[in-house]
């Protein structure tokens, strides 16, 4: 079982870390189809298809079903629009001490306090389940993983997708054709992997009934979308839209999107600065679907108030939306849908000036 082990991708090995799915890959497999029948019928998310079952579920949009109620009154003629001055103060709040410093430039992100956190829970988590698990060479004289230790060990873990290589043991080799020195200088390779075993980002103990997917994440996600709303603030003109971190390991909220160059993933939909593109606030989406408008609403909820312009796609944008935002101070700018709210009149012309 060890040499098998060894022998496994890199990327598989981490997947297993990092997702809590069961190892056969039959029963995830039935627990996906259970799911997604349920989810099917709540989720109004997004187009996505889940990767496993793509060909017979598409998740229905709010677009998809039926017209959005045209509650609104409008005008053929164009009402004067006052542009409220910005109320914001854009750019960032806090300085690192030399910014010519890669180590404060990061720190000012990925504090000492996260990696005292994470020490905590894998420690946690090995004292919980040694007894468990087979003694081996590997795992017998585990000690308590410090904070330096863990910063050495995701650099390591950064590196390894950089200079990818086949097998977690091939990092370590002393092979001239393919050594890479500074794994070894930096951590042995059985304590590497010590780490990779009992890697753990919260307390199982403490996890509710209702958990949600990303329960065992939720801490780091809380962590750093706090650390991205304190260190900058965004200029008037920001934006919202989607992106994919490509992923095609076992996870049960990746997701399929065949119109993206990105086709497999973890979905992210961020709100970001226009000018710098720095990324203000996110959303992870996990499979469990809620209305595309609270998505929004949530991820400007610490823009509100300051006359920010958005700019979005015809995939978010709505006449409801525009205008509970601009009950937030924020103008909207971005293409539409004709059923997201048109008045019949305009529906009706076809190539006109509007």
């Amino acid at each position: 079982m060890a040499d098998e082990r060894d022998d496994r991708n890199i990327y598989d090995e981490c997947a297993d870390v990092f997702s809590d799915v069961p190892d056969d890959l039959a029963d995830w497999e039935d627990i996906e189809n259970k799911k997604s029948e349920s989810e099917a019928e709540s989720s109004e998310d997004s187009e996505i298809l889940p990767s496993r079952i793509r060909r017979t579920l598409r998740l229905p949009t709010d677009s998809d079903e039926s017209d959005e109620e045209d509650s609104a009154q409008w005008s053929e003629f164009d009402l004067p629009r006052t542009n409220n001055e910005f109320e914001g103060s854009p750019g960032p709040n806090i300085f690192p001490k030399d910014t010519q410093s890669v180590e404060d430039i990061t720190g000012l992100y990925i504090g000492n306090d996260l990696f005292e956190y994470i020490c905590n829970e894998t420690n946690k988590y090995h004292s919980q389940n040694c007894d468990k698990r087979k003694q081996d060479k590997k795992n017998a004289k585990f000690v308590d993983v410090t904070a330096l230790e863990l910063r050495k060990w995701f650099g390591l873990a950064i590196l390894m997708g950089i200079v990818k290589k086949a097998r977690i043991d091939d990092y370590w080799s002393t092979n001239p054709l393919i050594d890479t020195p500074i794994f070894r200088k930096t951590m042995s390779r059985n304590r590497f992997r010590q780490i990779l075993s009992f890697l753990h980002f919260s307390d199982n103990n403490n996890k509710p009934n209702n958990a949600d997917r990303l329960f065992k994440v939720q801490f780091i996600i809380d962590y750093f979308s706090k650390k991205f709303k304190e260190n900058f603030n965004l200029s008037q003109n920001i934006s919202i839209d989607e992106g994919m971190i490509p992923w095609r390991g076992r996870l049960n909220f990746k997701v399929y999107n065949p119109s993206k160059i990105t086709k497999y993933g973890i979905l992210i939909r961020m709100m970001c600065d226009s000018i710098t593109g720095y990324i203000s606030s996110f959303k992870i989406y996990s499979g469990v679907g809620q209305p595309l408008a609270k998505t929004v609403m949530e991820l400007l909820t610490p823009s509100y108030g300051k006359w920010h312009h958005l700019y979005m796609d015809n995939y978010y944008n709505s006449v409801e939306l525009a205008e509970n935002l601009l009950e937030k101070k924020i103008r909207v700018c971005g293409t539409i849908r004709q059923n997201r709210g048109f008045p019949e009149k305009i529906k009706a012309r076809k190539c006109q000036c509007i």
